[in-house]
Protein backbone atom coordinates (compact mmCIF):
# COMPACT_ATOMS: atom_id res chain seq x y z
CA UNK A 1 0.00 0.00 0.00
CA UNK A 2 2.92 2.45 0.96
CA UNK A 3 4.53 1.60 -2.35
CA UNK A 4 1.32 2.11 -4.37
CA UNK A 5 1.13 5.78 -2.21
CA UNK A 6 4.72 6.37 -2.62
CA UNK A 7 4.52 5.67 -6.69
CA UNK A 8 1.22 7.52 -7.41
CA UNK A 9 2.82 10.93 -5.41
CA UNK A 10 5.55 10.64 -7.69
CA UNK A 11 3.51 10.03 -11.13
CA UNK A 12 1.66 13.44 -9.95
CA UNK A 13 4.75 14.53 -9.21
CA UNK A 14 5.35 13.51 -13.40
CA UNK A 15 8.54 11.64 -11.53
CA UNK A 16 9.49 8.11 -13.40
CA UNK A 17 11.62 5.57 -10.67
CA UNK A 18 12.75 2.40 -11.40
CA UNK A 19 10.89 -0.56 -9.09
CA UNK A 20 11.75 -3.45 -7.74
CA UNK A 21 12.56 -5.99 -10.68
CA UNK A 22 10.18 -8.43 -8.26
CA UNK A 23 7.17 -5.74 -9.20
CA UNK A 24 7.81 -6.58 -13.10
CA UNK A 25 8.55 -10.23 -13.27
CA UNK A 26 4.99 -10.66 -10.95
CA UNK A 27 3.05 -8.56 -13.93
CA UNK A 28 4.88 -10.28 -16.87
CA UNK A 29 3.87 -13.56 -15.30
CA UNK A 30 0.61 -12.21 -15.11
CA UNK A 31 0.29 -11.87 -18.79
Amino acid sequence: DTTEKVKKQFDAEGISIPFPQRDVHIHEHKE
